[in-house]
């Protein structure tokens, strides 16, 4: 036998942990967890509609009618947007940049933290904003309650 056959032989008789495999390794959890934050992030798109929906809702109060919940409730809205608007932003970067050295791989994992805490925080003011509501009354007319 020549050493080329005696190598393999001896490779199919190594343990499953010691031998390199040729299929494909699963993702590293950093990639998982970039992966995770950008599919959640473009969930968010619902809320955008609703929180403009919310918003032409609250426009279209008139002036008249408007109470002391109005410069709020168009405030948190306002910034709930914004706040939408920057985690989207960010969503694009973390998902077209690759990281290729560990100061990239940091940057990456500080864009992922960063977007968690403003979903976290876009969360946080949806639910006042929910809260608070809008009231349609019976005649059409929109009113703060």
């Amino acid at each position: 036998m020549n050493g080329n056959a005696d190598n393999e032989e001896k490779g199919s008789e190594m343990p499953p942990a010691t031998r390199v495999s040729t299929s494909q390794t699963p993702p590293l959890p950093r990639t998982y967890a970039v992966r995770k934050t950008v599919s959640e992030g473009l969930l968010d798109f619902a809320l955008l509609m609703a929180n403009a929906s919310q918003l032409k809702a609250l426009l279209d109060v008139k002036p008249e009618s408007r109470d002391n919940l109005f410069i709020p409730m168009l405030t948190m809205i306002g910034l709930s947007v914004v706040m939408q608007v920057t985690v989207g932003v960010l969503l694009l970067i973390l998902g077209s940049r690759e990281a290729k050295t560990e100061d990239g791989a940091n940057r990456k994992n500080a864009i992922n933290n960063a977007v968690t805490g403003l979903i976290l925080f876009i969360t946080v003011v949806n639910v006042f904003v929910a809260a608070f509501g809008i009231k349609f009354s019976d005649d059409g007319a929109h009113g703060i309650p």
